[in-house]
């Protein structure tokens, strides 16, 4: 079962941003690393994704200044040739080396699903509604902690789970994500964001990649299925599992 917006493959994404626009500088690894290679410096957005739901803000940014899309594993060679003001990651699905991060001295930022510090992680958007937490869509810097980094910009919203399904929110707030990073791109372009990150209050909320396996094992589901009728059938299935390992353990008790 896959996600209403897939990440690509390496080969694919990159022949679909060139079918999109020609203009734009999607650059490999190979490229960046060979001596013939003079792009990037002081003044270029060097854009990390890995899934085309986000090339519509990568484009927006791309009139407003100079930017590079990038979807290969980052390291520092990378960020030594390229030299960018600023990186931004964006549903993309590498980690980031600690190298990498001090490199950047503070200027690298994630764009995460989530209303931070809750929901961290993987799949935040399905988590926000099992466990009950806020919703919303956050911009923060990264740390080696994984969605850990202090918040630069957050937008909270609400959604009515008879209303919504998975899909309709995931692309919702993805819309909030970026409507919530052209707001704020004078911040961003300029640098004056530093001035005002916060640190993550609270302990919030992780899941990981098994979780989301564990879930679909116990209580499968569709990202076209209503979420109120998820919800549903979660709650009767876990009640149900709660029933029968009480009743197995108190065969186990006599």
């Amino acid at each position: 079962m896959q996600p209403p917006y897939t990440a690509l493959g390496k080969m694919d994404f990159l022949k679909y941003i060139i079918n999109m626009s020609m203009k734009w500088q999607s650059i490999g690894l190979k490229k960046i690393l060979s001596r013939k290679y003079r792009g990037g410096g002081q003044e270029t957005f060097l854009y990390l994704t890995n899934n085309k739901n986000t090339l519509d803000l990568f484009e927006w940014i791309s009139k407003r200044c100079s930017a590079v899309i990038f979807s290969d594993r980052l390291d520092i060679d990378v960020l030594k040739r390229l030299r960018p003001k600023l990186v931004i990651s964006y549903n993309y699905i590498y980690m980031i080396s600690k190298e990498c991060i001090e490199y950047m001295d503070g200027n690298m930022i994630n764009m995460h699903i989530s209303y931070l510090p809750w929901n961290r992680g993987f799949s935040p958007n399905i988590w926000s509604f099992i466990d009950n937490t806020p919703k919303g869509a956050t911009i923060h810097q990264v740390a080696l902690g994984l969605d850990e980094g202090d918040i630069l910009f957050q937008s909270r919203v609400d959604f009515d789970p008879d209303e919504e399904t998975f899909e309709t929110t995931y692309k919702k707030l993805n819309d909030t994500m970026e409507v919530l990073f052209q707001e704020h791109w004078e911040e961003l372009y300029s640098g004056t964001w530093k001035a005002c990150t916060e640190k993550q209050n609270g302990k919030g909320t992780y899941h990981t990649a098994a979780d989301l396996r564990e879930l679909r094992r116990q209580t499968d589901f569709k990202w076209s299925e209503n979420i109120a009728d998820f919800l549903k059938r979660y709650h009767e299935m876990q009640e149900k599992r709660l029933s029968m390992d009480m009743e197995k353990n108190r065969w186990q008790i006599m």
